[in-house]
């Protein structure tokens, strides 16, 4: 994710929903619960993407 989209959501760390499915089928368990964010708007990125709040 890139820089700038973790400074916009004022948050310290940010994934796809995609990336943190396949982390939690692969064992990762987030210390909380991680925040959905749909349809945001991502710098380079065509469509709008799901991303999830790791660590606010």
């Amino acid at each position: 994710m890139r820089f700038k989209q973790i400074k916009m959501e004022e948050v310290r760390a940010l994934c796809t929903a995609s990336a943190l499915e396949t982390a939690l089928h692969q064992g990762y368990r987030p210390a909380g619960e991680p925040q959905k964010l749909t349809g945001r708007a991502i710098e380079g990125v065509e469509k709008p993407q799901d991303i999830v709040v790791i660590t606010k």
